[in-house]
């Protein structure tokens, strides 16, 4: 399953598509791509990825 993720860096927010992924015992956060800052990303090119 992949989600959208929200990140802030040194004050900016990014977003990233993230998938999880089971490795034996553990779940592990994958980043699939990188979308781009957030106050650039509108919502139509979210509803395309």
């Amino acid at each position: 399953m992949s989600f959208i993720r929200e990140k802030t860096i040194n004050g900016n927010k990014y977003l990233y598509l993230v998938k999880s992924i089971r490795e034996g015992e553990r779940v592990r956060q994958k980043v699939l791509k990188y979308i781009g800052p957030k106050s650039e990303v509108s919502e139509e090119k979210l509803k395309k990825i």
